[in-house]
């Protein structure tokens, strides 16, 4: 039997997921203007039988090289679409719920007509999935690349370029593909908040402008402080994201904290 480092065999990872054993935590979404949570996004913990809690640097990598995150990533899917479902059948406000998603799932041939039956399954209505991929995808053709965007907007579904800014392509990415959210890398945040760095305060401001006459909504990642929430929203970023608002916790958790009160 196959053994990887953090003690993880292939057979667990199939019973695991058989036991639902990887849990949905959400980490709230914030408008910088009013503080109102206007989303989540969806992150996986995987709480094994024997009470150990793995965290995604423990296994994504591994699931990403051995072909298991294909499984993971329908199954985050399926549990953010089964807890919209579960609002709006119980008449609470939903909120849209973000999944992240491999470059390996995303580029399935199959990838579309399997979110469609998604979507048709759970009833979920325009708006409130949103598949947040990086920028690697986006080395793959442009042109079959807009039109898969397209075919997954066809759905109702949302699309979120995460981490914006780690690449080498970024602003071409921003002019070429239709995305329809940008997060932009914590690291612009941490380098804009050192008061002598005046250079990264204009790049993190003129990227926020560039997205903002195209129209694409942004979201400030890794908030820690009052300071930088207030920084982010002063140069232009419509919503946050980071400890500052709230760490991830439990699906449960979630929906008690932020779902049942605005009812």
């Amino acid at each position: 039997m196959k053994r990887h480092p953090c003690n993880i065999t292939e057979n667990q990872m199939h019973q695991a997921l058989r036991e639902e054993e990887f849990k949905l935590f959400l980490q709230p979404k914030v408008h910088l203007k009013n503080g109102t949570v206007t989303g989540a996004e969806a992150l996986v913990r995987w709480i094994s039988s024997d009470g150990r809690t793995f965290f995604p640097n423990d296994f994504i990598p591994l699931f990403e090289q051995n072909g298991f995150i294909l499984s993971l990533d329908h199954y985050m899917l399926k549990q953010a679409c089964r807890l919209i479902h579960f609002w709006i059948k119980n008449h609470l406000p939903p909120v849209p719920v973000s999944v992240n998603q491999s470059r390996q799932t995303f580029l399935k041939p199959d990838y579309v007509s399997r979110l469609q039956e998604l979507i048709k399954t759970w009833q979920i209505p325009d708006g409130f999935l949103i598949l947040e991929i990086t920028e690697g995808i986006a080395l793959k053709n442009e042109t079959e690349l807009n039109s898969l965007l397209s075919q997954i907007r066809t759905l109702g579904i949302l699309t979120s370029m995460d981490d914006f800014g780690t690449g080498y392509s970024s602003l071409t990415v921003l002019g070429n593909l239709r995305i329809d959210e940008l997060k932009l890398d914590r690291g612009f945040l941490l380098n804009a908040a050192e008061p002598s760095n005046t250079r990264a305060r204009i790049i993190m401001e003129h990227t926020l402008q560039m997205a903002a006459r195209l129209q694409i909504p942004t979201v400030t990642e890794g908030i820690e402080t009052k300071e930088q929430a207030e920084l982010a929203r002063d140069l232009g970023s419509i919503y946050g994201q980071g400890y500052f608002y709230g760490k991830p916790i439990p699906a449960e958790e979630f929906h008690n904290k932020y779902i049942i009160c605005k009812k």
